[in-house]
């Protein structure tokens, strides 16, 4: 992921904020003052927002904080007026990107001020990008008791995704684990390794999905050559909607939808009931691989 973030430092706790465009993945979470440098560094954000402080008061905790994000997660910091940041503009932002009333089907209350973070980073992108961001669908709100969290150091001395010597991805947790064949795949993967989960029934499904297909080998090998076939249709359809598109992007799109009924097919055929979720998850959308061939 080509991650922006945006960082809200409340009264009570922090909030970061943070999408890839490519993708339209947008999330938000709250935490404390002291998880922030560790949270963006997991991460691995490309760009950190921070609302400009002027005041004497919090220049000093501003600059620190700036200069932290700099050396140890090698983003760059863009400081943008204190009106980014307002939480009421922020939401109203956001309700009118959304065409929604609300943001609690989103999870986030209508009195979350660090909904700040979230409308920053819209603000920002319509600023700088000057196309649509109507691929940006969501927001997925985080929540950190479903997570195991894992710090910059733990994740440095178990080299889960830079190896401690050359600082290199060969060797890594990541690299030795990750077998995914398509672009989307590999992201989630990255995501799963640095956010273990902890809800117990959670963790249950997943093993049941991963059980079956190791005790299924054609099952899985069948999965894995209608895989080959998919394209990352999170970035194409990005770029379709950012007007970005080629027409490679149309015929890729085009043979993607037309591997999903095998797909869909082979799924339906598990026990388990994630591949069996996964499986009803699925639309080919025949009319439209029609027109696009």
């Amino acid at each position: 992921d080509n991650f922006l973030a945006a960082v809200y430092l409340g009264r009570k706790e922090a909030v970061i904020s943070w999408v890839d465009i490519s993708t339209g993945h947008f999330f938000i979470q709250s935490m404390r003052d002291s998880q922030v440098v560790d949270e963006l560094i997991r991460l691995g954000v490309r760009e950190v927002l921070l609302a400009e402080r002027r005041a004497e008061l919090f220049a000093g905790e501003q600059k620190k904080l700036a200069e932290q994000i700099r050396q140890l997660s090698g983003a760059i910091v863009s400081e943008r007026p204190g009106w980014y940041f307002d939480p009421y503009g922020a939401r109203q932002k956001l309700l009118k990107h959304f065409g929604v009333s609300t943001l609690e089907g989103f999870g986030i209350a209508d009195d979350f001020e660090g909904i700040a973070a979230a409308g920053a980073i819209l603000e920002y992108l319509d600023e700088t990008q000057k196309i649509s961001l109507r691929h940006i669908q969501s927001i997925k709100k985080i929540s950190r008791t479903a997570y195991l969290q894992i710090d910059q150091t733990t994740l440095r001395s178990l080299e889960v995704l830079r190896t401690m010597r050359s600082e290199a991805t060969k060797g890594t947790l990541l690299d030795c684990i990750d077998k995914t064949l398509t672009g989307m795949g590999s992201r989630l993967m990255r995501y799963w390794i640095c956010m273990p989960l902890c809800d117990v029934a959670a963790i249950i499904r997943r093993q049941e999905a991963i059980g079956e297909l190791v005790e299924e080998d054609q099952i899985c090998a069948d999965l894995r050559g209608q895989l080959k076939g998919i394209f990352d249709l999170e970035r194409i359809v990005a770029r379709i909607t950012t007007g970005r598109a080629a027409p490679r992007d149309m015929v890729a799109l085009a043979a993607t939808l037309r591997t999903i009924p095998a797909l869909q097919q082979r799924l339906a055929g598990c026990r388990s009931e994630l591949l069996g979720t996964l499986a009803g998850g699925c639309d080919s959308m025949d009319e439209l691989a029609d027109l696009l061939e």
